[in-house]
Parts: C-alpha cells; sequence; structure tokens
C-alpha cells in the first residue's frame, strides 16, 4: 500500500497542477487585464504584507483580542 502511495501522488500532482494551470489561464485571458498589471499589484500586496509595519499591527491586534478574550 505504501509503494503505491508515491504513485497516487505523483498522478495526482501531474494531473491536478495540468488542469488548475489550465484554468488559471483561462480565468487570465478573461479577465482582460495586462499581466504586468496583474504582477505588478500582486508586488505590491506581498511586500505590504510582508513589511516591519504590517506585522507589528497584526501582532498589536492579536495582543488587543487575546486581552479582551
Amino acid at each position: 500500500m505504501r509503494g503505491d502511495l508515491g504513485d497516487w501522488i505523483k498522478r495526482r500532482m501531474k494531473h491536478g497542477i495540468k488542469d488548475q494551470g489550465t484554468l488559471a489561464q483561462e480565468v487570465l485571458d478573461q479577465c482582460k487585464i495586462p499581466i504586468e498589471e496583474l504582477r505588478s499589484e500582486w508586488m505590491h500586496q506581498r511586500q505590504s504584507q510582508l513589511s516591519i509595519r504590517a506585522r507589528k499591527s497584526n501582532m498589536a491586534f492579536a495582543w488587543v483580542i487575546n486581552t479582551l478574550a
């Protein structure tokens, strides 16, 4: 049974990723927003979420919630 698990995972990954990539490409084609604009927005989103200021405010928020709970 364990020997079959590796093969099963390989098949799921191969087919699942291919199908997911195809679906994602269809959505991107339909949205009519240039890829460069989407990449730029994604980059800015990652920067804001990973910034020290954002992390500190999230930690402060969590502290308040934990204090009130």
